[in-house]
Order: C-alpha cells, then sequence, then structure tokens
C-alpha cells in the first residue's frame, strides 16, 4: 500500500492528478480495511482522496471529506492517548 500511495503521491506532483486518484482511493480502501478507521494512516489516506478530488473537481464536496477527518482525528487521538496510558485502544465510538 506505501508504495501505491508514493505513486499516486508522484502523479498527482507531476500535473497528473486524474490518474493518482483511483490510486489514492485504492489505498484508503485498503488501510481502512486493514487499519480501521482512526488510525492515523488511514487518516492520511482519506485526506489524500479529498485533496486529489478538490484538485480534478472530482465527485463528493471535499469540505465534507475534510470535515470528516477532521472529526475522525480528533478521535484518533484520543484513542492512541488510552492507549499509551493504560496499553489497551479505546473502542472508538
Amino acid at each position: 500500500m506505501a508504495s501505491r500511495n508514493e505513486l499516486a503521491h508522484a502523479l498527482k506532483s507531476t500535473d497528473r492528478p486524474h490518474e493518482a486518484v483511483a490510486l489514492f482511493e485504492e489505498t484508503f480502501a485498503g488501510r481502512q480495511r486493514l487499519l480501521g478507521a482512526v488510525h492515523p494512516d488511514m487518516l492520511s489516506s482519506r485526506n489524500d482522496v479529498a485533496r486529489v478530488l478538490a484538485t480534478t473537481g472530482g465527485e463528493g464536496p471535499p469540505e465534507r471529506q475534510l470535515s470528516a477527518i477532521t472529526l475522525l482525528s480528533q478521535k484518533s487521538m484520543i484513542n492512541f492517548a488510552d492507549l499509551s496510558r493504560t496499553g489497551k485502544p479505546q473502542s472508538p465510538n
């Protein structure tokens, strides 16, 4: 997944964002499936999708995606703070 994500960033930075969309979306879906909804890497992938869609005019309002990312990031910080304090992750609500 990391290689796919790096390739997507390379495509986006070389003015080929439309080609990057599918790779960012695949990375996001894979990380969400494997890591869960509030893992920092998954949130980063969701952010990548929102940003590339904003530059390409793709489907879905990027503002709503970015707002959701902010909320999930806050949950993630709480979850990982609990993990470092107790050694057990708190279940996200």
